[in-house]
């Protein structure tokens, strides 16, 4: 059953593999739905889905989804720097 009003914000933060990500929701009440998405530059493929996920579930509200994902490096530091030399 789909929420029809919601106010609230959530967390989630998680790594898969060499990549760490963040992801934020914020929902305050609005007549109709307001989706917003920020999400990193690179993640075309995953917009449509967000979307959708978000529809699914909810009716109304002004809603914003913020990922952020950063790679960690696959070389360790000592290598790196001899790398450069």
């Amino acid at each position: 059953m789909p929420i029809r009003s919601m106010t609230g914000f959530a967390q989630s933060k998680g790594q898969q593999g060499e990549f760490t990500f963040t992801v934020n929701v914020k929902s305050v009440n609005h007549r109709f739905l307001d989706l917003h998405l920020r999400l990193p530059a690179n993640s075309d493929g995953v917009e449509m889905r967000v979307r959708k996920l978000v529809k699914e579930h909810m009716q109304r509200g002004h809603v914003e989804v913020r990922d952020s994902a950063s790679c960690r490096s696959v070389w360790p530091r000592s290598d790196r720097d001899s790398a450069r030399a």
